[in-house]
């Protein structure tokens, strides 16, 4: 996304103020929307790897390393994860079926 606008032609350029406050009006709805979409997929973001550390996941920041790494982990440890997982998977279910009763 530019940093700044430069216009080169018409040297001159007039508006009312009407019109310019239009402008700067829909320039800045804009700019709260992308805003606001920004905050959101954070929030999302923050939300799911906190589901994965449940699960077991390591996580570390981005800056510090592209790819996300899972924790190596012995197979009893591994299962034990998946059978939590599962659980959870199940319960959800229970209460999908239950809410369309």
């Amino acid at each position: 996304m530019p940093s700044h606008v430069e216009i080169i032609e018409p040297e001159e350029i007039r508006f009312k103020n009407f019109e310019m406050s239009g402008l700067l009006s829909d320039l800045t709805i804009k700019m709260h929307r992308y805003d606001e979409i920004a905050k959101i997929l954070t929030v999302e973001r923050n939300m799911l790897i906190g589901k994965l550390k449940e699960l077991g996941v390591r996580f570390e920041a981005p800056a510090n390393k592209p790819e996300q790494q899972p924790e190596k982990k012995s197979e009893q440890q591994t299962d034990s994860v998946k059978e939590k997982a599962e659980e959870k998977i199940e319960k959800k279910d229970k209460v999908k079926k239950k809410k369309k009763k």
